[in-house]
């Protein structure tokens, strides 16, 4: 099953901690994504005539809907297949749509009886995976759970438990084959119970914009009206982003108090498997604590992870579909897209008005700064690559202008990473490094020097590219150092 997956790991060859996210990258071909139809100019445009982007938050709708406590039996049926080594296989299903509402936190029970169970029918119940089939917003997932609980009944009978965050509006189920140690297997019952009293879901809408799904935890400091200007907040930066990039997500599905570890990743491809049409981010419950912490302060604010996230989920493709097949990077087989992301999100809050008053708040070190400001706050250490790079673009972007930055994130010209031109620029490169990494068949080092390329002809309004000029931006904004550490974190 392929997923375009952000996930969370620690790059031990950082001497300072900071978290990564990543993307599971299977080959692609890329439909370009049209932004902001022209039907939707009266509620994005640029009323003032500065170059940046004026929402009309009167036209973003939030609604709140609480999640109640529910349960009822399901479908069951034991059905035989024959494997492709024609072996018989048993499994408990369901192949009728059982409906039930988005991101609501339940258990599914499926009993499995026999008139006689074996000590290796016992071992195959107690791992008896179940894989839910998800259907929403016209596609659908897939996802495998392990039990969380087994119930012995009887000699001949038990139940088997599932602890599910639904990820669709409907779903069907299938179980792991149950035939080995169990004589004539049988299902005397399956039920859903859904328990997610303790939550909310918040709608975010918007006439022809980005819109947001959100699943989050009740807190009893957080006001409505605090909750609605926190999520009109985040449907803005959605929207910047988009406007920015080109990328236009059927929907953002946003997932707080999650169970899959992460402190929080972004996964466009777990709402609808094979398709990258639709943002979805989740956060584990320190993250939401976090999150929620500030928004119950009723801020003008969002927390560095949530940004982050976010700003990832509009990384996948540009219109024509640039910025990945240019820039992104593969690190073990994984979408790279660290060097970016947050510089990505900042750049989409300074073009636009309704933002650039906003803090971000960097809960690691309790620093809280404008968009322009943050990083030099933060002050990262030469030895902290990926956000040492990012304060060379956060000074590059001060000092020639944010819109240098908005246009490398469109992506939208003199943008190819294998040209002679970037091939000159990686040997530039090797020069300044002292080092002799290949430029044959090195997709990721030539799409790593494309960006600084293409940033140096943005930033000093070169039409035709200069080795020796190149060099000396490169030096000059940037440094031996940060680009020396940044490869390494690549592997060169």
């Amino acid at each position: 099953m392929k997923k375009f997956n952000f996930k969370k790991t620690t790059a031990s060859i950082l001497a300072s901690t900071f978290v990564l996210s990543s993307v599971v990258m299977p080959k692609l071909n890329l439909a370009s994504i049209n932004p902001i139809s022209a039907s939707a100019a009266a509620f994005i445009s640029d009323t003032d005539y500065n170059d940046a982007l004026n929402i009309d938050e009167s036209q973003i709708t939030v609604t709140t809907k609480a999640y109640k406590n529910a349960g009822k039996q399901i479908p069951h049926n034991v059905n035989e297949y024959l494997n492709d080594d024609k072996k018989t296989e048993k499994k408990i299903e369901c192949n009728s749509k059982i409906v039930v509402s988005l991101f609501e936190r339940a258990t599914i029970t499926v009993n499995v009886s026999g008139s006689a169970i074996s000590s290796r029918g016992v071992n195959t119940i107690n791992n008896m995976e179940l894989t839910v089939t998800y259907y929403i917003d016209g596609g659908s997932n897939h996802v495998t759970y392990k039990p969380s609980k087994v119930s012995q009944l009887s000699d001949t009978s038990y139940n088997v438990e599932y602890e599910v965050i639904t990820r669709g509006d409907s779903f069907t189920y299938s179980t792991s084959n149950v035939i080995y140690g169990i004589s004539n297997v049988s299902c005397n019952y399956a039920a859903y119970a859904g328990h997610g009293s303790g939550y909310k879901r918040v709608d975010v809408k918007t006439p022809g914009g980005e819109n947001l799904i959100i699943c989050t935890r009740n807190d009893s400091r957080i006001s409505t009206s605090e909750l609605k200007a926190w999520a009109k907040r985040l449907c803005m930066l959605s929207n910047s982003l988009s406007q920015m990039t080109g990328v236009k997500l059927d929907n953002v599905y946003i997932l707080f108090d999650d169970t899959e570890g992460e402190y929080g990743y972004s996964a466009n491809w777990y709402i609808k498997d094979g398709a990258p049409d639709n943002g979805y981010i989740a956060f584990n419950k320190d993250a939401t604590t976090e999150i929620l912490n500030s928004v119950s302060t009723g801020k003008n604010e969002m927390v560095w992870c949530l940004m982050h996230e976010l700003a990832h989920s509009y990384a996948i493709h540009t219109d024509p579909s640039t910025f990945y097949e240019n820039y992104g990077m593969l690190r073990n087989n994984i979408y790279f897209d660290e060097f970016v992301t947050n510089m990505r999100a900042l750049t989409a809050i300074q073009n636009c008005d309704n933002l650039r008053s906003m803090n971000i708040n960097y809960t690691d070190k309790n620093i809280v700064g404008k968009y322009d400001k943050i990083f030099k706050l933060i002050n990262p250490p030469v030895s902290d690559p990926i956000f040492n790079y990012a304060l060379k673009l956060s000074n590059i972007a001060n000092t020639y202008g944010w819109d240098k930055l908005e246009k490398y994130f469109a992506a939208t010209s003199d943008y190819s990473y294998d040209s002679p031109e970037n091939i000159s620029a990686a040997a530039a490169i090797n020069e300044i490094c002292g080092t002799s990494i290949s430029t044959s068949n090195n997709d990721d080092f030539l799409k790593f020097v494309n960006s600084l390329r293409k940033i140096y002809k943005l930033s000093w309004s070169h039409t035709t590219f200069d080795k020796n000029s190149f060099k000396e931006f490169v030096k000059q904004w940037f440094g031996k150092d940060c680009i020396v550490n940044s490869l390494k974190v690549l592997g060169f």
